[in-house]
């Protein structure tokens, strides 16, 4: 089985994650995409509660049979570490095929994370690519990593990821519409439940 594993904070998930994973999916042929949210980051501070994360994961993947959700870091009350989940991973299937999903943001500061080896030598890593992307900057470190790290690196194109969480987030708090961004599921909780209209600092 070839099992896709993308983290994230998910704060909130819209539908460039959703694009980022159909992608995955179809490109590498993959069984599954399994959404990992994260617990406590050591590397995001003021981050909505992760009740609300898991909740509105479940309900913009919820119409997707190959899509699944994990709170393998979001139940855990310590810091929440890539390689210790794709480490887990590997445990529960070690006959498997594992492919670890990023954004290309991501993969630029893959070199700060921790125990970054560990991802690349138990798991394929697909970069998420915008249309717009430098392609020639993404080879180059590509070939960096797999110099220092005999990485395993497939690139995938996402032609639609023109949006991100920080903006759908300062975007509600001003007042404008983000419901052409957002899984209507997910749209609505957001509302029902009053998120993201307070300001950040004060969450």
């Amino acid at each position: 089985m070839k099992i896709g594993l993308f983290g994230g904070t998910f704060d909130p998930i819209h539908n460039g994650h959703l694009w980022i994973a159909k992608s995955a999916l179809e490109s590498c042929l993959l069984d599954k995409v399994i959404f990992i949210p994260s617990g406590i980051s050591y590397m995001k501070n003021d981050v909505l509660d992760v009740y609300h994360r898991v909740n509105m994961v479940k309900l913009a993947i919820s119409d997707c049979p190959k899509f699944y959700l994990s709170t393998i870091e979001s139940s855990k009350e310590k810091n929440s570490y890539s390689y210790e989940t794709v480490s887990e991973y590997k445990e529960m299937y070690p006959n498997d095929e594992l492919f670890f999903i990023i954004g290309f943001d991501s993969l630029e500061n893959m070199i700060k994370w921790k125990n970054p080896d560990i991802i690349f030598e138990k798991s394929t890593v697909l970069v998420a690519l915008r249309g717009d992307a430098d392609e020639g900057k993404a080879n180059n470190l590509i070939a960096s990593y797999i110099e220092k790290f005999n990485a395993k690196i497939v690139m995938i194109k996402c032609e639609k990821i023109d949006v991100s969480s920080t903006q759908i987030r300062h975007d509600i708090k001003t007042g404008l519409d983000v419901r052409s961004f957002l899984p209507a599921k997910v749209y609505d909780y957001i509302y029902k439940n009053v998120l993201y209209k307070e300001p950040e600092n004060e969450r």
